[in-house]
């Protein structure tokens, strides 16, 4: 097993309750009896406060950090500032910006999210399970993984193969490493099924839950209490401390984590690369959302009620914006969606999350 797995939290009191002697003041046991009522009621109306963070180690030293993020209920959707700006920039009726509203009252669960999105060397762990004759996770037709999970012949990708001695046999082997330089940039040019294959594969290997977000759940992640265009309000020009985008990048993926994170710790919610949920696109989903947990996991049908045409017909749903996007398309309001097993990927990539038992 290529993990140490971590502890399990001990989301318990802990320590053993300690009972007034009978013989003590009557005031005494008045404050105690109040505090323990307090705190009972306290663990009734916040249970989601006793999760913690956590980091998921590898055996080579790399690691996921994952941050809790509390249930709650928040407004998805374009706001007003948003609908001002882009009628300012003559994008409110643009068709890169459909699907935006309306506004709506969405209620989450809590739930664990990367702090980072996935980079090079984490993904390259995935890749390379894959490719082992030794691993569960092996299959003869390693090669076509080419195509089935990320477009590794493009100049653009953050990973490529090459080919090293095996120690133990000193055989020649092929395996996945970082580009030069880029074992901290995010995993590029990945397919939506090469996210979901990585998520399969974290599961099953440390016992927990994993998975894409659903868009609900990553856009309340990322305005973390906002209401504004961006997690921070309103100014445009404050976007540069956030995020790597068209004005900054100079055209390629940086390193995770270099700029600003959101209130809730996480960084890199804008820009760099783009994000893949696990929800289906549909333009019209927001009319009839349900308001709990919703995720549009079913494939809309071609037809009127879904506003849907065959360009968009099987698409993904994905967030943030890139490198290589404008401010308005790193809100975090905007939907963009792709053909899950589209080869033009090289700003697409992903981050995780762990949903709790």
């Amino acid at each position: 097993m290529p993990f140490q797995i971590p502890q399990k939290e001990n989301l318990e009191t802990g320590g053993k309750v300690i009972r007034p002697n009978c013989t003590r003041n009557k005031k005494i046991k008045i404050k105690l009896a109040l505090v323990l009522t307090l705190s009972l009621l306290f663990i009734a109306v916040s249970p989601t406060e006793s999760k913690k963070n956590y980091k998921i180690s590898f055996n080579n030293g790399v690691s996921i950090e994952m941050v809790w993020i509390p249930g709650g209920t928040f407004v998805m959707g374009r706001g007003g500032s948003d609908e001002a700006w882009l009628k300012e920039k003559k994008l409110n009726d643009s068709d890169l910006y459909i699907g935006e509203k309306p506004l709506h009252s969405i209620t989450l669960d809590g739930f664990w999210i990367g702090k980072y999105e996935i980079t090079a060397e984490q993904y390259c762990l995935f890749l390379n399970e894959m490719g082992n004759p030794k691993s569960k996770w092996y299959d003869n037709i390693y090669n076509t993984y080419l195509y089935e999970y990320f477009n590794e012949e493009s100049k653009f990708a953050t990973i490529k193969r090459t080919k090293i001695i095996d120690k133990n046999t000193e055989d020649e082997k092929e395996i996945y490493v970082p580009q030069e330089g880029c074992a901290k940039r995010p995993a590029n040019e990945i397919k939506w099924i090469g996210a979901i294959k990585f998520c399969q594969w974290l599961s099953e290997d440390t016992g927990k839950k994993y998975t894409l977000p659903t868009e609900a759940q990553w856009e309340y992640a990322c305005r973390a209490g906002s209401n504004g265009m961006y997690c921070f309000g309103d100014d445009v020009g404050t976007l540069n401390q956030y995020a790597w985008y068209e004005e900054n990048s100079d055209k390629q993926v940086h390193p995770v984590g270099e700029k600003r994170p959101n209130k809730w710790g996480l960084y890199d919610m804008y820009g760099n690369v783009e994000e893949w949920c696990l929800d289906y696109y549909d333009p019209e989903y927001y009319y009839r959302s349900p308001q709990k947990n919703p995720c549009r996991n079913i494939e809309p049908g071609e037809d009127s009620k879904s506003g849907m045409t065959s360009m968009k017909m099987g698409h993904r749903i994905l967030r943030g914006g890139s490198y290589l996007q404008p401010a308005e398309g790193c809100r975090s309001a905007n939907r963009d969606s792709q053909d899950p097993d589209s080869l033009c990927l090289m700003n697409n990539g992903f981050r995780i999350v762990c949903i709790p038992k």
